[in-house]
């Protein structure tokens, strides 16, 4: 089996990779490239292709602008909560 990079809920993906701890190690570099994107590890078959409209690297401004948005929907729901007063 090797291991396919996945960010999650996209069609967008890294690797192929034959060595686990090798997949761990982009994973985590991508995590950071991208926190507030969802990036799982996934098993494929053996001869799975990453095609052009599925490797990541092919959509670097939609993974960026999809990080972003999901900064600014955080940011904008905590501070549309209310703050509730401590005096009773």
């Amino acid at each position: 089996m090797r291991h396919v990079i996945l960010f999650t809920g996209t069609r967008l993906m890294d690797g192929a990779y034959s060595e686990f701890a090798q997949a761990q190690e982009c994973a985590e570099h991508l995590r950071e490239q991208f926190p507030r994107l969802q990036v799982d590890l996934i098993e494929v078959r053996e001869g799975f292709i990453i095609s052009d409209d599925m490797f990541w690297a092919n959509h670097m401004e939609e993974l960026e602008d999809l990080n972003s948005a999901r900064g600014r929907r955080a940011k904008r729901t905590l501070t549309d909560v209310p703050v509730q007063s401590r005096h009773h």
